[in-house]
């Protein structure tokens, strides 16, 4: 068994994700720590319980995914790697002052 390997946070987990989709499509303010190229359309599909070494071990289940990971590198999920907690990762971070839907003093902010 590999031993325990601290998350790199802030440079490739899941919480990294979203930020750098929505700096894909160009959205103001947003960090791209995952390097995504830039896109006019993105889609966030989570699955629950395939991980990295899985879909590794196993392409055949899963050849639409598995081509899609092709020449990447994996991310990690934070401690302890549950779906809740992957989860809000994911989608917990700090609201955007340019999103439209932001409070007038977040706006200020910018």
């Amino acid at each position: 068994m590999d031993a325990p390997m601290s998350p790199p946070y802030g440079t490739g987990t899941l919480a990294e994700v979203v930020p750098s989709l929505l700096a894909s499509l160009g959205v103001p303010g947003e960090g791209n720590p995952l390097a995504f190229d830039a896109a006019a359309r993105v889609c966030l599909l989570l699955v629950d319980a395939l991980g990295w070494r899985l879909l590794r071990q196993h392409p055949e289940d899963a050849p639409f995914l598995t081509s899609l990971a092709e020449d990447t590198e994996p991310i990690m999920a934070g401690f302890p790697a549950t779906t809740a907690t992957s989860i809000a990762a994911a989608m917990n971070r700090p609201r955007n002052p340019y999103n439209p839907s932001a409070t007038a003093a977040e706006r200020k902010k910018r």
